[in-house]
């Protein structure tokens, strides 16, 4: 999910919100002992795609500059 996320930004963005949506349930009733890793999963999702967009953006702008 995370390469998925990295590589196609809009992918990722709706991953998120499914995550954030389920995050509460999964920590209370199915992971109440690996809680912590459940809530910090978002957190890495989220530099993934962000990560994901400044190098898409980037390559982008590199090939714009390149064709004009």
């Amino acid at each position: 999910l995370l390469v998925a996320a990295f590589r196609d930004c809009v992918f990722g963005i709706k991953c998120l919100l499914v995550v954030v949506v389920f995050e509460g349930a999964a920590r209370k009733w199915v992971l109440s002992s690996a809680s912590d890793v459940v809530y910090f999963y978002k957190d890495v999702l989220m530099l993934a795609i962000m990560a994901g967009w400044a190098v898409y953006h980037r390559l982008v702008d590199q090939w714009n500059a390149w064709c004009a």
